[in-house]
């Protein structure tokens, strides 16, 4: 290959890194801004916060929940608790192969306190996406999204994207192990870039299911 052809693939790899990191770095600068104001103390949340959100995570094979998903199920028991959340939505992937997630978050929150009728299943809930749109269809429009504060960043920017009047409350109860932590950081960077890349079909997806439900 002559020097020259290779000098201007260097360049057009270079520029093309440089473009794709900065919008990157763009997106998630937009959603942390525009959420910002969202993630608050339980305390403060506004009235009109009526159900909490629980995102799913690992479950361990034995059963139990993983450390992260312990601190939102706890996270949301105090929201019950202290009267800031009337129901608690469950959403995750219940399947075998994820351990049946949702039936083990129900049945945490079941045996800590919380009444069988106030617990809302949503075995659908594969992705943060999913989730919302949940919301979405059943039209619990003032959500208290729970979950770690890394990743409440992403599912409260797609809330408010799909028009939810939403909050987040960060269920960072602990330190994690740092290793475990900073993957799970890192690959949600790139998780907040897809999120907008989606965000116009998912609305048009709810808008169509929308009408198509009337």
């Amino acid at each position: 290959m002559p020097d020259w052809l290779l000098s201007i693939l260097e360049v057009g790899f270079g520029i093309g890194v440089g473009t794709a990191s900065f919008f990157v770095a763009a997106v998630n600068y937009m959603m942390i801004h525009q959420t910002r104001k969202r993630i608050v103390p339980a305390k403060k949340l506004p009235g009109t916060a009526n159900v909490a959100l629980v995102l799913g995570a690992r479950v361990w094979p034995s059963g139990r929940p993983s450390l992260m998903l312990e601190d939102r199920l706890a996270t949301a028991l105090d929201l019950y608790r202290t009267g800031k959340a009337k129901s608690v939505i469950v959403s995750g992937d219940d399947s075998p192969h994820s351990h049946r997630e949702v039936a083990i978050m129900a049945e945490w929150l079941a045996q800590n306190g919380i009444p069988r009728e106030d617990i809302i299943l949503d075995p659908q809930g594969v992705r943060t996406a999913e989730s919302i749109l949940f919301c979405c269809h059943r039209g619990y429009n003032n959500p208290v999204i729970v979950t770690q504060r890394f990743h409440l960043v992403r599912a409260l920017w797609l809330a408010q994207a799909l028009g939810l009047n939403a909050w987040g409350v960060a269920a960072d109860r602990r330190r994690y192990r740092w290793g475990s932590y900073m993957r799970v950081v890192i690959r949600e960077i790139f998780a907040r870039v897809l999120a907008y890349a989606e965000a116009r079909s998912l609305r048009q997806r709810f808008f169509s299911q929308m009408r198509n439900s009337r």
